[in-house]
């Protein structure tokens, strides 16, 4: 008597799964997928990169703003009106971090500067200082750049202090892809713009400097 094999007993695979549930669930893992890896992967990936538009003006704190080159893209984690937050801004582009920070600021710019560089420095690991100058943004206010090397990465530093605020700029990144951005840069570096009349905070920080310290007499007194 010969033997033929029925559809329903072909329908286990050697290791005992039904065959007929096997593109169903790979339909379903891939889907699962999907929205597990590849929709965080792509949001991730927006965010990271959101474009800036030309022309982009942000306050950065003390009232003070800057604007970010349109060849540049949000930091990450910010996007639209989170771009600042607690006076900080962070924009990136080819590997190149711009981090604006503000704040108060009673002494003298070199103080600042010192004050800055040395945690900077420290931050990074990095080694040396390949140089120091003075600079000013296109408002008239002084600043001091510090370049550091630390291997193959550069960092850039930019000191700025009037009228009681203070501004600090640190980039970051490959020392080579840190030269190929030195436009967009200083671009960025010459937006910053102090107000008209310092802000509250300013002003409570110029009567600290006009103010004598514990035990010290004014002068002529």
């Amino acid at each position: 008597m010969s033997t033929t094999f029925s559809p329903t007993e072909r329908r286990h695979t050697a290791l005992g799964i039904d065959r007929s549930t096997i593109k169903p669930a790979a339909l379903i893992l891939a889907v699962v997928l999907f929205f597990v890896i590849a929709v965080p992967a792509v949001n991730a990936l927006v965010q990271r990169s959101s474009p800036i538009g030309v022309g982009t003006v942000y306050p950065v704190g003390m009232d003070i703003t800057f604007t970010p080159d349109s060849t540049w893209s949000y930091g990450e984690g910010a996007q639209g009106a989170a771009l600042t937050q607690n006076g900080e801004a962070s924009v990136t582009n080819t590997g190149v971090t711009f981090d604006v920070n503000t704040g108060g600021w009673d002494r003298t710019l070199t103080e600042f500067n010192t004050t800055m560089t040395d945690q900077v420095k420290a931050d990074d690991d990095l080694v040396g200082t390949a140089s120091s100058t003075t600079v000013t943004t296109p408002q008239g206010v002084p600043g001091i750049l510090t370049t550091y090397q630390g291997g193959t990465t550069t960092a850039m530093t930019y000191a700025f202090v009037h009228e009681g605020a203070a501004v600090q700029v640190v980039v970051r990144g490959p020392a080579t892809a840190v030269a190929h951005e030195l436009d967009g840069v200083r671009r960025m570096v010459d937006s910053i713009t102090f107000p008209k009349e310092p802000s509250a905070i300013a002003r409570e920080n110029l009567k600290s400097a006009d103010t004598p310290a514990a035990g010290e007499k004014e002068d002529g007194k």
